[in-house]
C-alpha cells in the first residue's frame, strides 16, 4: 500500500492511498493511521477504548444453546408459560 500525504500537512484528509478502501471511501486506515504517527491529529477517546488485535480461543466454537427453551419464562402468578 502506498499512501501519500500533501506537503501541506493541515489538508492531510486529501491524502491519497491506492487501497480498495480508499477507491470506494475515499479515506482509509493507512491515511489515519499515518495522519495520527505524524500527529497531525488524535484520536478519539471511544476509538482509543476499542480493543485491536484481539485473537480467537483456540479449537472447535461451541455448540449453540437452544435459545427458545431457554428464553421460556414460568409466570408466577398462573402456570402458564410466557415468553
Amino acid at each position: 500500500m502506498d499512501s501519500t500525504i500533501p506537503n501541506d500537512q493541515d489538508d492531510w484528509i486529501n491524502a491519497e492511498c491506492d487501497c480498495p478502501t480508499y477507491f470506494k471511501m475515499l479515506i482509509c486506515k493507512h491515511i489515519v493511521r499515518l495522519a495520527i504517527r505524524l500527529k497531525l491529529t488524535t484520536p478519539s477517546p471511544e476509538a482509543k477504548a476499542i480493543p485491536v488485535g484481539v485473537k480467537r480461543h483456540r479449537g472447535r466454537p461451541a455448540k449453540s444453546k437452544r435459545a427458545l427453551l431457554d428464553q421460556l419464562i414460568i409466570s408466577p402468578s398462573s402456570d402458564v408459560l410466557c415468553a
